[in-house]
């Protein structure tokens, strides 16, 4: 066949309905997922333990020797060539300057690359949202537990955060600031879970260090503090917000690197990481996060007991949390409404049942971790 007619082949009507079929790659994903699911321990001895590790090995030794996000590199060059060249096609199919198969070609050619997107997004990580919970795994009782419990957890926290408080940096606004460069703060999140693997096998593993997102003002508006592309395998942080979370944001996104892909249990892990860290900025930040979702959560069930709570907060520390909360609420739209939506959905359909809510699921875990456990993690 003449390189012409191949040509004449490709752009025929015919020719491009066929590579539809390609889409039907996405229902056999969905019915491997269904099976995953149902068969949580399978999926931890096959993939999460055994096919995920190597991957995220190949990956961190291939993205560590890059000091950006690649992620962010590649999302935003696709995102723009996909745009212009939707744009400039459609213009000359309105122009007549190119034929309506041209154009039919481009739409199926991008509704195939969104079908292995979703196909990878599993292969590469996703199959991790279908493995067992990390209470199951470390031997926790997870239960309903009585009030009185919380509220000694929070003290409990408090107290260790009021600690840590008196040793970090402040800026001249009496505000947590790093003292040093960022990079070498987050340059101790690997190390942390280093010292965590060596307490819970569990947590062993590769991680690499999270990277820090060139427009993280842009993921501010997105009501964005951090992010995981498993595509890339790279943990990427929100470097444009209060320093107060940016290490246990960073810890958070790395719990999902080393496989953790559910929210309560990434800010769950990311408390136990930053607490084995020689760091005291470090564990203050980690102590600060699970606090945070403590309290709330102690505010949802006595309101009373949490103004007591927070009456007792030194001003240090009250400092801390104004200036991150001003910051947040600043950004509050509804760019920021649609994006948590968005989050919201994506959670929903990877069996995190409460969505957006399930990142204060990890009060459970705290509970259980600080109050009884089963077992211990192997």
């Amino acid at each position: 066949m003449s390189k012409n007619k191949a040509k004449s082949k490709k752009l025929s009507w015919a020719y491009q309905f066929k590579r539809l079929l390609w889409l039907l790659t996405v229902p056999l994903s969905l019915m491997l997922i269904k099976l995953a699911a149902s068969h949580p321990q399978r999926t931890e001895e096959i993939y999460s333990r055994s096919i995920y590790p190597v991957l995220r090995r190949i990956f961190i030794s291939v993205n560590s020797c890059v000091p950006f996000s690649l992620a962010e590199l590649l999302i935003f060059s696709a995102a723009a060539l996909i745009a212009i060249s939707t744009v400039v096609l459609f213009i000359r199919l309105l122009l007549r300057r190119t034929k309506p198969v041209v154009f039919f070609k481009h739409v199926v050619t991008l509704a195939i690359a969104a079908a292995m997107l979703f196909n990878s997004f599993y292969l590469l990580w996703g199959f991790n949202f279908m493995r067992p919970g990390v209470a199951e795994l470390m031997g926790l009782n997870v239960e309903n537990r009585p009030l009185d419990q919380l509220e000694e957890l929070c003290y409990t926290l408090l107290s260790d955060a009021e600690e840590l408080r008196a040793t970090v940096f402040e800026d001249e606004n009496g505000v947590y600031a790093f003292n040093g460069e960022r990079k070498d703060y987050l340059s101790k999140i690997p190390k942390a879970y280093e010292r965590l693997s060596a307490k819970y096998p569990l947590f062993d593993g590769d991680v690499g260090m999270a990277k820090e997102l060139f427009t993280s003002e842009l993921f501010s508006r997105f009501g964005i503090s951090g992010i995981y592309i498993p595509y890339t395998f790279e943990p990427n942080i929100n470097i444009d917000q209060p320093p107060l979370l940016i290490l246990s944001s960073a810890a958070h996104e790395t719990a999902h690197q080393l496989g953790f892909s559910k929210e309560n249990e990434a800010n769950f892990i990311a408390y136990l990481a930053c607490s084995e860290s020689d760091d005291p900025c470090v564990r203050y930040s980690g102590t600060i996060l699970a606090l945070i979702h403590c309290a709330n959560k102690l505010n949802a069930n006595d309101r009373q007991a949490y103004y007591e709570l927070y009456s007792s907060y030194s001003a240090g520390i009250k400092r801390d949390l104004e200036n991150y909360n001003k910051y947040w609420n600043a950004y509050t739209s509804s760019t920021s409404k649609a994006v948590d939506k968005i989050n919201d959905s994506y959670l929903k359909f990877n069996s995190q049942t409460s969505g957006t809510k399930s990142y204060g699921e990890v009060v459970d875990l705290l509970l259980a971790y600080f109050y009884g456990s089963t077992s211990t993690a192997d």
